[in-house]
This record gives structure tokens, C-alpha cells and sequence, in this order.
């Protein structure tokens, strides 16, 4: 799939979402929803929110930064619209039942970070306290500098 399709067809997905979550807003009271009425509006504004940020940071990273390989900026713009849409999620739903305050935030983005920071680790040191034996270790840093297209030649390649 082309870059192009992906954000048209992302766009179009999230465009619903945000028209699902518009109805659901005009055509509901929060008071007489229900359990039903509240998950829709959650779930609806979830999607809308992690469509909308994953399409821009799309677009900002590969065409605005211009980043060499796409299917990787689209996961981590993917990922970070999951961090972004938990994170509001959660706050809006604390927020309803009256116990959301100003430190939430601090410590969502917080876990968050660590979530992100987790997955900026080579693969190497993200497995090294998992009980991975070294040279599944190494072959799994080959396997990531084979498919991102980095530091990976020779012999080192030709066995995996």
C-alpha cells in the first residue's frame, strides 16, 4: 500500500469517526445514556483521536521531515496516537466521575514516556534481562538491521 493510499484511506476512517462521535455528542445526554451511550462516546472519540494523530504524524514525519523509511514512522506515529487517545481517554473518564486533578496528567505522560522510552531500546537491551540467550540477541538485531535497512552485510545477513 502506498503512503498515499494509507493517509487517504486513514483520513476517510477518521472523518467517520469524528462524524460517529458528533452524533453520539448531539443525540445523547451524558445523564440518561447508560453504560452503552458512555462507552460509544468513549470508544468513538478513542478511534477519532488516534486516527487523527496517527495521519499527522504521519505526514509530518515523511513528508515534512522527509524519514527514509515510512512503515516505521507510521508505526511509531500509530503508537503515539495510542499514548495520546489512552491519555485523554482516561483523563475525560476520571474527569466524569470527579476524581480527575492536575497530577493525573504529570503521571500519565509520565508512563507513557516510559512505555515510549521502552521502545527507542535496541533490541538487545530490551531483551537482555528477559532471560534471552545471546545469540537469539544477535539474531534478533540482525532480523531489525535487515528489515530497517542499517548496518546489516555480509555473512551476517546470509544466515538468517
Amino acid at each position: 500500500m502506498s503512503i498515499a493510499s494509507f493517509c487517504s484511506l486513514m483520513g476517510l476512517g477518521t472523518l467517520f469517526a469524528w462524524i460517529s462521535w458528533a452524533i453520539i455528542v448531539i443525540n445523547t445526554s451524558p445523564k440518561d445514556a447508560g453504560f452503552a451511550g458512555l462507552f460509544m462516546f468513549y470508544v468513538t472519540l478513542g478511534v477519532a483521536l488516534i486516527g487523527t494523530i496517527t495521519l499527522l504524524g504521519t505526514i509530518l514525519r515523511i513528508y515534512l521531515l522527509k524519514r527514509p523509511v515510512p512503515g516505521r514512522e507510521i508505526w511509531t506515529a500509530f503508537r503515539h496516537g495510542i499514548f495520546f487517545a489512552v491519555v485523554a481517554i482516561v483523563s475525560l473518564s476520571l474527569s466524569r466521575s470527579g476524581t480527575f486533578q492536575p497530577w493525573h496528567i504529570i503521571i500519565f505522560i509520565a508512563v507513557a514516556t516510559l512505555i515510549e522510552y521502552f521502545f527507542l531500546q535496541p533490541c538487545a537491551i530490551r531483551y537482555a534481562g528477559c532471560g534471552m540467550r545471546k545469540e537469539y540477541v544477535g539474531v534478533v538485531r540482525r532480523m531489525r538491521n535487515r528489515e530497517w535497512g542499517v548496518g546489516c552485510r555480509g555473512a551476517a545477513c546470509r544466515d538468517l
